[in-house]
């Protein structure tokens, strides 16, 4: 494989600000950190890279991952990252150290997205075993799984009161259906 890499473009103009060279392999997701001075990339090679924003710079490489990531999301504070993938597991790592702070096994399906609650108390996370597992950040147990759709779930959002967790995915049945589902998940994780 041969160095992939990322670019960045004004929203403003389009024009090229920044290109960003070192995973071996596509690239499959991108998350800037809430104050913006650190971007995440998850990619092929099954690595996690951490960027400096300002200057574009590689400053660490976050190693663990036996499949390609596909999902990454901080935390609301900025100092953890969860990272999802192929290996059907959680981890969740410290942005600061890079550091593994703990891996959530026991999917048993890809993780093609993951997303914290607004408080940062709950994490969720969608796989192509066609169900979001609510999990506790802290002790990385199982709050909940949410069952329904029809197909894997390639997206997640919570509202901003966390009072619901919404998925999206689509289904084909000799044409693609879209499906969303919500729920009420305000359950406090702990």
């Amino acid at each position: 494989l041969f160095p992939y890499t990322t670019l960045f473009r004004s929203a403003v103009d389009g024009s090229l600000l920044r290109t960003l060279t070192g995973h071996e392999g596509s690239v499959y997701r991108v998350a800037w950190s809430p104050d913006g001075k650190v971007i995440a990339s998850g990619g092929q090679d099954h690595t996690v890279k951490l960027w400096d924003a300002p200057s574009g710079a590689l400053s660490q490489t976050l190693s663990g991952h036996s499949g390609a990531v596909w999902s990454l999301a901080w935390s609301p504070d900025g100092r953890t990252l969860a990272s999802g993938g192929n290996d059907k597991d959680i981890r969740i790592w410290n942005s600061s150290s890079g550091s593994l702070i703990r891996t959530i096994e026991g999917n048993h399906g890809g993780i093609l997205s993951v997303a914290w609650s607004p408080d940062g108390a709950a994490l969720a996370a969608a796989s192509t075993d066609k169900t979001i597992k609510i999990l506790s950040p802290s002790s990385g147990s199982l709050v909940r799984t949410l069952t329904g759709h029809q197909d894997s779930i390639s997206s997640l959002a919570w509202s901003p009161d966390r009072a619901t967790c919404a998925g999206g995915s689509s289904h084909h049945n000799n044409s693609y259906t879209l499906e969303l589902l919500i729920w009420f998940a305000a359950e406090d994780p702990e």
